[in-house]
């Protein structure tokens, strides 16, 4: 293997490859470097010093791999599919025992040796605002560790079960029966030396103790397990420990001389805290729904423990008396509202000290957010105790815990650690399944810190025929990040994201349109004789039609053959869908019942499934992954276009970890469609796989959803709090580069809504990635427009106009998925120095040209607070110039919204269709707003299939200079199978001066009136051009002469002349009556006057060929127009 050396050119390292002859330079030269203890390679963009691993992939993006077996990953995660990127420019060095690697925007340095990395041995320096600051990327987590046990490595006969109920997770281990049974938790993470408490959730039914062998690090102790009331039945058993800092493996194993026989649902690490100091709730051990949260106000610390709902929830503290023994008051901060049954009470707890029960009450607080002290005082000796609040039979609970303390008696309650605010500006989360309004989110890449670390250590590896494995493990433990240090440039931190995680998919042009479906059991019947025909006699666009579960049977929830009673005959219904421009698609439950005709078959192929009521499978496992896709084979080849994955049926124990398994079922939907000549992309919920109805998944899993995942985001409540809470996640969820989230719109679980709310979803809707109308299996759950009959009109206006938007979401679609930003992009990551851009949090950028800030209060006249980024904004709908920078309220009825196009801002409209695919986009309305240069890119193909990856597209690049006052619609750049050869264009210019005369290619147009043929014309200070038809092929170039402002007071009224030029008759564009008219030729002459009558125009046809100037004056106003009499 050749070497490479690097030395330094100015700034820069070059890289040679070496000659033989010098290869025993180079070696004496590391082992000389070795003796000095400040060894560095460095191999085009990688820098190694001993374990560690730094790789430069661009000026604000390093990867930084730690190693304590010296031995690298070589391959590629699920996450992380390229590392392949341009060699920045970058200099490393050791200075003073530091290894630094400087890049023009990062300064890495790295304690030479030093190990592990750690806040102490690792710190980054950036620039954010002006200032430099430093990031320790790879700090220490303090708030604890949990595994489910069938996430840990089985062995010697152990194994998966869920005969039982109140486990967690997806299952627990049984399996305990013999010698050689057993688990290990290989801690593979960078655990921070201290006192631990290690906590075992087990069940023992056996009628007494049992015992079984722990080992910490290969050192063996003998642990007791009471016996609990039965098998259903669950008790946590706590053991003090000290861990040094670093990787550690814990096993529990039956030995000879163990009694085992026992089921285990999960273990746990928690610090052990100290006597008179805060012990927060959140960093404790957790059981049950005990679950951190932080969709209140007034806690400490990051956040607090909610979901004491059940018998067999508990918070678990483990304290260490260092003091006296003595009399110590045990205080506990809780607050306890209105609860999930409805009652305001006070509350009853069971506390545990050292597993002595006592039932205490929590008197009711003003409300959730108002917190309240209960303390009690308790005798404790010297050394380790543990502290519990239990969930038990005969308790009330309902309450939430902030946090827990033990201090002297008498002695004030200590300081809380002052909560350090997250300034990460969110990221996602599995589901809003069961919300009614805002919810903590996942972190996303994006934080005004400035930079973020992406954590790869646990991610399952990607194999060379695609595939994923288990990563190895590693003696002395293994990290594996990524730091993005962006300062506030978040454009480039995203579509560096882009660069090494993938880009998302470009989803088929129908997904842009309409999308229609209910959870009822509807007929073919219903679908193709009543629903379908309403559709087109009320003149409403839909393009996808989504089948809820009852088209299912023999099970409605997970059968895999047609329900007959209600589809007859399924393929007349799919191809009468696809004569009619629909998408079907059918809703999904990835599991299968035994008594299902097609299980024998895929539990076959699988080589036996798992589960014991319906059969889940193992998606990690090739065999379970082809059995479950054998089941879509049928529908598909009838012409089903895509699933609804509405559900994974319960996590199972995939054979691969580090997997995030509802991710990796959307890769698997995603290269199904690929291989059937289909654009990838699956419609499902995002993260870690089924939790818990309504949890919203592990955080830290959806660093891949992006490059498969239509987010539908599950069954919200009807409430105003979530539809603006809808926007904020909608453009959060872009912090994870998913482009494309699809809400229920008008909740899932409202039934009738009231009119105000019914019109501020269509709204919403409008302006979203994805326009979908959805509701429950109430009768009287409508969604309708035609069954809101006091707003008819204006949601089918919405509804069209969103169907209109189509080529200007479609082309922004094309930018996401080729590394560019989501639709939704907050406003942030244009302003991302304004204060404003970040506390205006549910308004947002549809794409660049469009601010759009949704009204999410009642009211038939309803307002909301809108922030305008410097520059000009035309309010889509009335017109409104607004100046930024300002804050503004903006009041809109159901006709209109605050939806604002930026000055240069470019937007391109279709005519009316069925549906997408309907016609060709050979007409087409392009709205320009003046005031600044602006510029789109219109993006077309061939709608669905993957011909557009070889080129089968165009591009027609229009843009606008104010200076100029001229728009080019550049010539297509492309083609592909169906594209228009010619296309007719209706251009609309707002905010413009009003022009004496409009050019085409600088030939003058005719100054006409209104839609009567090639020409211009002005209404109401707007500004009209119609093009007809010509070829796609050719550069047209619209220029407007003339100086004579929307403003001046010499049109103030607006009055414009027409045809210009002019043969016969002079018409007007307003009421003329009691008006009068001048005509003068250029050089004074008054050569025509009259008093207007009526409306029919001014005879002209008497003078001379020649140029004119027409005086109007109009209720005490003078307007001056120039005519062309031919």
């Amino acid at each position: 293997m050749d070497y490479f050396y690097s030395k330094k050119i100015g700034k820069t390292k070059q890289y040679q490859l070496l000659t033989k002859r010098d290869k025993l330079k180079i070696v004496l030269i590391s082992f000389f470097g070795m003796l000095c203890f400040n060894t560095i390679t460095a191999q085009q963009n990688v820098v190694i010093d001993g374990n560690a691993k730094f790789i430069v992939l661009s000026p604000i993006l390093i990867r930084t791999e730690y190693a304590g077996d010296g031995v690298f990953e070589t391959k590629k995660s699920f996450n992380i599919t390229n590392l392949d990127l341009p060699v920045p420019t970058y200099t490393s060095q050791v200075n003073n025992g530091w290894l630094e690697i400087q890049t023009d925007k990062i300064l890495l340095r790295y304690k030479q040796n030093s190990g592990r990395f750690d806040p102490s041995n690792l710190k980054i320096s950036l620039n954010l605002n002006g200032q430099s600051i430093e990031a320790t990327p790879w700090s220490l987590n303090l708030s604890g560790y949990k595994t489910e046990t069938e996430e840990m490595a089985l062995f010697g006969g152990a194994n998966l079960a869920t005969d039982h109920v109140n486990y967690t997770g997806t299952g627990f281990v049984a399996g305990l029966t013999n010698i050689g049974a057993g688990m290990e938790w290989n801690l593979n993470t960078n655990v921070l030396v201290g006192d631990y408490v290690l906590s075992l959730k087990y069940a023992n039914g056996m009628g007494n103790a049992r015992t079984i062998s722990l080992y910490i690090d290969n050192v063996k102790t003998q642990i007791t397990l009471p016996q609990t009331t039965n098998w259903d039945s669950w008790n946590v058993f706590n053991k003090n420990i000290s861990l040094t800092t670093g990787a550690h493996i814990l096993k529990v194993v039956c030995e000879t001389g163990d009694t085992y026989n026992v089921n285990v649902d999960w273990l746990s690490l928690s610090p052990v805290s100290k006597f008179n100091e805060i012990c927060e709730a959140e960093n404790a051990t957790l059981a049950g729904n005990a679950i951190s949260l932080s969709d209140h106000i007034g806690y400490t610390g990051t956040g607090f423990v909610s979901g004491l709902d059940n018998v067999g929830t508990r918070i678990s503290w483990g304290l260490n008396n260092t003091v006296a023994s003595g009399t110590y008051t045990v205080s506990l901060r809780y607050a306890n509202g209105y609860g999930g049954d409805g009652q305001q009470i006070n509350r009853t707890v069971s506390l545990y000290i050292d597993g002595v029960k006592t039932q205490i009450a929590l008197p009711a607080t003003a409300n959730w957010d108002t917190w309240n002290v209960f303390q009690k005082d308790v005798s404790l000796a010297m050394g380790f105790h543990t502290i519990q609040v239990s969930c038990d039979s005969g308790d009330t609970f309902n309450v939430n815990v902030d946090w827990l303390a033990v201090s002297p008696v008498g002695a004030s309650v200590p300081n809380p650690i002052p909560k350090t605010p997250n300034k990460n500006l969110g990221g996602g989360a599995r589901s809003l399944d069961t919300k009614g309004g805002k919810i903590p989110l996942w972190d996303g890449l994006m934080s005004q810190d400035g930079w973020y670390l992406i954590e790869d250590s646990k991610t399952a590896l990607r194999e060379a025929d695609g595939w994923v494995s288990n990563r190895p493990v590693h003696q002395g433990g293994y990290q594996d990040g990524y730091f993005f240090g962006y300062g506030t440039d978040y454009q480039t931190a995203l579509k560096d994201f882009y660069k090494i995680t993938g880009n998302p998919p470009l989803l088929p042009k129908w997904a842009f349109g309409v999308w229609y479906s209910k959870y009822e059991k509807y007929t073919s019947s219903y679908y193709q004789n009543t629903l379908l025909p309403k559709f087109r006699l009320e003149k409403v666009p839909i393009d996808a039609l989504v089948v809820d579960t009852d088209w299912k049977s023999p099970n409605q929830w997970n059968g895999w053959n047609w329900n007959n009673t209600l589809f007859p005959d399924p393929q007349s219904f799919i191809d009468w869908g696809k004569q009619e421009g629909l998408a079907i698609g059918l809703n999904i439950h990835p599991s299968i019942q035994t008594n299902d005709p097609k299980y024998a078959t895929a539990n076959a192929t699988a080589g036996g499934l798992q589960g014991t009521g319906w059969r889940l499978f193992d998606f990690s496992n090739k065999n379970h992954a082809q059995a479950y896709f054998d089941l879509h084979t049928p529908f598909n080849a009838q012409g089903i276009r895509f699933w609804w994955l509405d559900w994974v049926d319960g996590n199972i124990s995939m054979a691969v970890k580090g997997l995030p398994q509802e991710a990796w079922l959307s890769h698997l939907y995603t290269q199904n469609r690929i291989e059937r000549g289909l654009r990838g992309f699956a419609f499902s919920r995002i993260g870690g796989g089924y939790n818990g109805y309504g949890n919203t998944g592990v955080p830290d899993l959806a660093w891949s959803d992006h490059r498969y995942t239509l987010h539908f985001t599950g069954d919200t409540f009807d409430e105003w709090d979530l539809l603006k809470f809808a926007s904020t996640f909608t453009i959060s969820e872009g912090n994870l580069g998913i482009p494309y989230v699809s809400h229920d719109l008008g909740s899932f679980k409202g039934r009738t809504l009231t009119d105000d709310k019914y019109m501020r979803w269509l709204q919403f809707g409008t302006f979203q990635p994805i326009f979908r109308l959805h509701s429950d299996d109430n009768t009287d759950s409508y969604r309708l427009p035609w069954q809101y009959p006091n707003v008819v009109q204006q949601a089918k206006d919405f509804i069209r106009l969103r169907h209109a938007l189509v080529p200007y979401t479609y082309s922004l679609a094309y930018e996401s998925s080729t590394g560019g930003l989501p639709i939704v992009r907050g406003m942030y990551f244009y302003n991302p120095e304004a204060p404003e851009a970040y506390t205006f949090d549910k308004q947002y950028f549809f794409g660049k040209n469009i601010l759009v800030s949704p009204i999410v209060s009642g009211g038939q006249v309803a307002s909301t607070q809108v922030w305008f980024p410097e520059g000009k904004w035309i309010n889509y709908f009335t017109n409104e110039i607004v100046t930024g920078p300002t804050t503004k309220t903006v009041s809109a009825n159901y006709n209109t919204m605050p939806a604002y196009v930026k000055a240069g801002g470019i937007i391109p409209l279709k005519p009316y269709s069925d549906y997408v695919s309907q016609k060709t986009d050979d007409m087409l309305t392009i709205k320009v707003y003046a005031g600044a240069d602006g510029d789109f890119a219109l993006y077309e193909d061939e709608g669905e299939n993957l011909n557009y990856q070889q080129g089968s597209h165009a591009i027609t690049n229009i843009s606008y200079l104010e200076n100029q006052r001229k728009l080019t619609i550049t010539a297509q750049q492309g083609n592909y199978t169906g594209a228009p050869q010619t296309r007719t264009y209706d251009i609309v210019l707002y905010n413009a001066t009003t022009p004496v005369q409009a050019l085409l290619n600088g030939v003058a147009l005719n100054n006409i009136a209104p839609n009567s043929g090639q020409g211009w014309w002005v209404a109401n200070t707007i500004v009209y051009v119609h093009l007809n038809e010509s070829s796609v092929l050719e550069d047209k170039v619209i220029s407007f002469d003339g100086t004579l402002s929307v403003a001046d007071q010499s049109n103030k009224q607006g009055i414009n002349v027409y045809p210009n030029p002019v043969t016969n008759t002079l018409f007007f564009s307003t009421e003329m009556k009691g008006s009068n008219v001048s005509v003068y030729s250029l050089t004074g002459s008054l050569v025509l006057k009259q008093k207007m009558e009526n409306n029919n125009g001014l005879d002209v046809s008497k003078l001379k060929t020649g140029t004119y100037l027409v005086s109007i004056t109009k209720g005490g106003e003078k307007t001056v127009k120039k005519i062309v009499k031919k």
